[in-house]
């Protein structure tokens, strides 16, 4: 991560002329034409934004209060491994770090879906803590991972959808397939009519 002076940047999509202590991410970069592959968030269209060498080195600085233009050259080296940290538990859910980063977990909330039930408690009785499952309005497609059957939520109900062509007969694709715990599907629901048309 590259602390910069905003200004420095040089950058025509930014939204505003204040940004003035800024920080992005480098990707990776790229020799043959002297740019640096970022991941730009202070635009729309900073997925994989090059800048060139010289402009990030000219804009690297740290923060310095009404004065980052002068601030020292920093940068911020990250890793996909978690080294020291992996153990704790800053939100206090009984999931570690490691576990949280596994089930994708919110790290600093111990009830990532805000369902009233911590994500320790989901994760261990087989429930996804990312999803407030019990939460879904009639007509919402679900299915498990573990599982190739779809079925539609009806009035506290599953409904089994027979086929790919029921699917496309009712204007659904697997995009609008939302993934949930088989646990839920066992025994938070009934079981309803098979959807056969």
């Amino acid at each position: 991560m590259i602390p910069v002076y905003g200004r420095d940047l040089i950058n025509k999509y930014f939204r505003t002329e204040q940004i003035i202590y800024h920080v992005f991410v480098i990707k990776g970069y790229d020799d043959e034409s002297q740019e640096f592959i970022t991941q730009e968030p202070a635009t729309r269209f900073g997925l994989d934004y090059r800048y060139k060498y010289d402009i990030v080195m000219n804009a690297m600085h740290d923060f310095r209060p009404n004065d980052t233009q002068n601030g020292r050259k920093v940068a911020v080296f990250t890793r996909k491994e978690i080294i020291t940290s992996g153990n704790t538990d800053g939100d206090s859910d009984g999931l570690t770090k490691s576990e949280e980063l596994k089930h994708k977990t919110i790290l600093w909330l111990d009830d990532s879906d805000g369902d009233g039930y911590s994500d320790r408690e989901e994760v261990i009785h087989g429930y996804s803590p990312i999803l407030n499952e019990v939460g879904f309005k009639n007509g919402t497609i679900i299915k498990s991972p573990t599982s190739p059957h779809i079925y539609m939520i009806e009035r506290h109900m599953k409904r089994k959808i027979r086929s790919m062509r029921v699917m496309r007969n009712h204007g659904w694709t697997m995009k609008d397939v939302v993934e949930v715990s088989q646990k839920f599907i066992d025994f938070k629901l009934k079981e309803g009519k098979m959807l056969n048309e």
